[in-house]
């Protein structure tokens, strides 16, 4: 015989039991009888698996050949399962090629355009395989060999082993990349629908919303473990762990809240992650996208001790104004306004600034404090008002008590004689000594109007 054969398909229950007794590649020899002298050359296609809707590429071989000339091979099969989408010349050459999946057979045809023999192992071809059918379908790579013959146009003898096609069952979830306002799969929005763009800016202290789109590419119903994370070169954070169940062929979109509240402005990679056990696919599993987090605010202002509270009223000369000012990328300048007019606060700690208004003179007085920082964002306190009441102390009050009487010409006495301590200048006829001299001229004021502290 001359290699001929008839086309065979088999049900899935006699494949799958062939298989299992593995007697399959006997039975296919059998059925490929290339003549009744010596079998040497071999023509084979490799066994093939893949998932639904994915390709797998495989040769087809021509082993131990001696002066092959030329050769037409077909390939059959059962187009529901599997289709062809591609056939690549092997390393015997250009090939003729016509795929015809309604029919489900291709057809491949090479000669030496040379005229010389090609002896030795080769690749016949390169076949693209694409599962069509449904997961746990098979069906067999049949080859029909039409023609194989020498330079000298004599026929070579051979023998063919098919292979199988088998449609996998797999477990595959995908964050799809096909998500509408997504960057990388990724979308990112505040206050829930205000979509941010791929070069768009973030501002810290605000709330976003991460967003991904989970499918479930595989056959099984799957119970998906998620992990969503924020990171730079200093510091990484899990903003979630949601978990997720999406039946097979299933798709939803998901989301987690994510405060920023207390984030430094910088750049930073968000991290979705999915995961399942024994994903065919775990490579599109993982999605990235870069932010960055722009310092849109002034300093943080605040009031702190000894500054009085607004509208307080003092019986002092004096207000110390003191405040803390922080900012996430340094404070440059801090002014104080203090009734219109402008002036530098001294730092005397770290983030911690004073000024102390003295020799103040009764009156309301207002006050605010203005900051920026080293990216010249600009911040401006509360305003503060204080009402300032300095006691007006009455000449020759030498006792403390308000009033000017003859008990205050006693308590200079006692200062003069015994030194108890006075309230006011004891010198009161100016004339740099402190005598009884002094004593006479404070009850001369009391009693008859004199001048004193002249």
């Amino acid at each position: 015989m001359n290699g001929s054969k008839k086309g065979m398909k088999m049900g899935m229950g006699i494949l799958l039991f062939a298989v299992m007794l593995g007697i399959l590649p006997a039975m296919i020899v059998a059925i490929h009888p290339a003549g009744i002298e010596a079998q040497t050359t071999e023509v084979s296609i490799q066994n093939a698996t893949a998932s639904v809707n994915k390709t797998v590429e495989i040769p087809i071989d021509i082993m131990n050949v001696t002066d092959l000339g030329a050769t037409t091979i077909w390939l059959s099969y059962d187009s529901s399962v599997v289709t062809v989408e591609e056939v690549r010349e092997g390393t015997l050459g250009s090939l003729a090629v016509g795929i015809n999946n309604t029919a489900g057979v291709t057809k491949m045809s090479w000669f030496s355009m040379t005229g010389t023999g090609k002896t030795g192992d080769f690749v016949f071809a390169y076949v693209t395989l694409k599962a069509v059918g449904s997961p746990g379908e098979a069906s067999i790579l049949d080859l029909n060999v039409k023609t194989m013959v020498n330079s000298r146009n004599e026929p070579i003898n051979y023998t063919v082993r098919d292979g199988i096609f088998s449609i996998s069952e797999v477990h595959d979830i995908n964050i799809t990349t096909d998500y509408k306002g997504a960057c990388n799969g990724i979308k990112i929005t505040r206050d829930g629908t205000d979509i941010v763009g791929c070069e768009e800016n973030l501002s810290t202290g605000e709330v976003y919303k991460i967003r991904y789109k989970l499918v479930n590419e595989g056959d099984f119903d799957e119970t998906v473990n998620m992990t969503i994370t924020v990171y730079n070169e200093t510091i990484s954070e899990t903003i979630g762990t949601p978990t997720h169940s999406l039946k097979a062929g299933e798709s939803d979109t998901y989301y987690v809240e994510w405060d920023t509240e207390g984030l430094a402005p910088g750049t930073y990679t968000i991290k979705v992650e999915a995961s399942i056990p024994d994903d065919a696919d775990p490579t599109d599993n993982i999605r990235t996208r870069d932010l960055v987090f722009a310092d849109t605010k002034g300093p943080e202002i605040a009031f702190i001790e000894p500054t009085p509270p607004d509208g307080a009223n003092l019986t002092v000369n004096y207000v110390n104004v003191t405040i803390r000012v922080t900012d996430k990328s340094g404070v440059c300048t801090v002014l104080l306004n203090w009734n219109g007019e402008n002036e530098t606060m001294n730092a005397i700690a770290p983030e911690i600034y004073s000024v102390n208004k003295t020799g103040l003179t009764a009156g309301t007085y207002t006050f605010k404090v203005y900051a920026n920082d080293t990216l010249n964002n600009w911040n401006m306190s509360e305003t503060r008002s204080v009402i300032v009441s300095v006691p007006q102390k009455k000449i020759g009050d030498m006792n403390g008590d308000g009033e000017v009487t003859f008990d205050d010409v006693i308590a200079l006495a006692k200062h003069i004689y015994f030194g108890d301590s006075v309230h006011d200048d004891p010198d009161v006829n100016g004339d740099d000594a402190v005598t009884f001299d002094d004593v006479i001229l404070l009850a001369k004021h009391i009693y008859f109007g004199d001048p004193i502290y002249p």
